[in-house]
């Protein structure tokens, strides 16, 4: 037997999320029993590597019709697929793969619709996306599904504009703050980032949150004396 990590792209979407996507490759691992199998789903983890993602999607397809192969070595191919088009930024691609497992009950439903709704806005299919919510029974949350769909287009204003107004609660969801921070430094506007952070900090203290504030705190305020540099690194 020849074991396989799921280290191939790190993370379906970019980095920050606010709400639940389908599982990340680099937390699954699987045995593979055949040797037929274990070549191309290493190529295709060396081609991913490489960021050669038409190469690892390729060499996957070809997994795919290895025979003999179980339900779970099946599954694990078909999500490295969608995570490959993920990566690749194949949005219209990566919607019809996350269909198809639907359509055949592979994976975890739940995360695969919340894929498939973040997909069809990143493609611009609203009316999908609506259905998609509706059938997680989440139909309230279409705007920050639309504002992550901005940011892992890399439209860090429309994601702002859209994630802004939910960070006006009295006790604003951590993801959002998250999402809003990573959008305004995705934009190098660190003076805009430094009240998220303030955010953060005030409803969600943690060292990180503190060590976050202080270091824009140091890369936004000029003329700081000798004394207040002193004040910060203590506090960091």
């Amino acid at each position: 037997n020849k074991l396989i990590t799921g280290k191939l792209v790190g993370a379906l979407f970019l980095g920050v999320s606010v709400i639940a996507v389908a599982s990340s490759p680099a937390s699954a691992q699987i045995t593979i029993t055949s040797e037929a199998l274990a070549e191309p789903v290493q190529e295709a983890q060396e081609a991913a590597a490489a960021n050669n993602y038409t190469a690892a999607i390729a060499a996957m397809r070809r997994a795919a019709q290895v025979d003999g192969i179980t339900g779970a070595e099946r599954s694990f191919v078909q999500q490295s697929i969608l995570a490959y088009m993920v990566s690749a930024r194949q949005y219209q691609n990566a919607l019809t793969q996350v269909e198809s497992m639907l359509a055949n009950g592979q994976g975890n439903r739940n995360q695969n619709l919340e894929s498939a709704l973040r997909l069809s806005l990143n493609v611009g299919d609203q009316a999908k996306a609506e259905r998609y919510a509706n059938d997680l029974g989440r139909p309230g949350d279409i705007a920050i599904f639309s504002a992550q769909a901005a940011y892992d287009r890399m439209n860090f204003d429309e994601c702002i504009r859209l994630a802004a107004p939910l960070a006006r609660a009295n006790q604003p969801p951590k993801g959002v703050l998250d999402l809003l921070s990573a959008c305004h430094f995705g934009k190098d506007d660190f003076v805009g980032q430094r009240p998220i952070l303030e955010l953060i900090a005030l409803h969600y203290p943690s060292a990180e949150a503190w060590d976050g504030l202080l270091r824009n705190v140091r890369r936004t305020v000029t003329g700081l004396d000798d004394e207040q540099e002193l004040h910060i690194l203590r506090l960091r």
